[in-house]
């Protein structure tokens, strides 16, 4: 029979349950907006000193949950992070995003193929960090800033989307099977790259 690890947030294990992550965002007015079938929904009384900021429970065995362990939750946890503008969250098989007002995307979990987006080759990440395109001026000089000026995200089990505001779509972790659209299978991309030929993407 297969194991539960508190992925509907009940206070006691149920053997016959097998939901293992859950991310809930608290919002004061606007119900949480979820962007992956993986991510078991479950209501959360939302308050002041929460409304805004990412939640999660269930199976943490790769820092999925963003609270800076590894420790399978059985109730609610909030992602350590003080900013409470989050407007948007979505989660993977073992990585979990959360997109700001601001238009900028946090991400924590499991990073083996890059699905965190950091550029960092840490394998496991416990708490929120940005998600990183690069950048290059005319002298090839190139580093790495926030993904700025999204508007959607999406995660899939070892890759991670988002929708710009102009149309554009970025993609990032796993790319064994063609996941993000480069037209190429190299193994992973470590920080958000853009899919060429896709505009105006609504």
């Amino acid at each position: 029979m297969p194991k539960d690890w508190g992925g509907l947030g009940s206070l006691r294990s149920r053997a016959y349950l097998t939901a293992v992550l859950t991310v809930v965002l608290l919002a004061s007015q606007t119900p949480a907006r979820l962007f992956a079938p993986v991510a078991r929904f479950a209501p959360i009384a939302a308050n002041a000193a929460t409304a805004g900021t990412p939640w999660g429970f269930g199976l943490d065995d790769y820092g999925q949950l963003g609270d800076g362990s590894q420790t399978v939750r059985t109730t609610a946890v909030q992602a350590s992070t003080s900013l409470s503008d989050f407007v948007a969250v979505a989660a993977g098989a073992n990585h979990s995003l959360a997109l700001r007002a601001d238009g900028t995307v946090k991400a924590w979990g499991l990073n083996n193929y890059g699905q965190v987006g950091d550029s960092s080759s840490d394998t496991v990440v416990t708490t929120p960090r940005d998600v990183v395109k690069l950048s290059c001026d005319g002298l090839a000089f190139c580093s790495f800033s926030p993904l700025g000026g999204i508007v959607a995200i999406a995660a899939g089990g070892h890759h991670s989307l988002a929708l710009g505001s102009d149309g554009t779509v970025w993609a990032w972790g796993l790319n064994v099977s063609g996941e993000l659209g480069t037209g190429a299978t190299a193994t992973t991309a470590r920080y958000a790259g853009r899919i060429a030929g896709l505009t105006g993407v609504t």
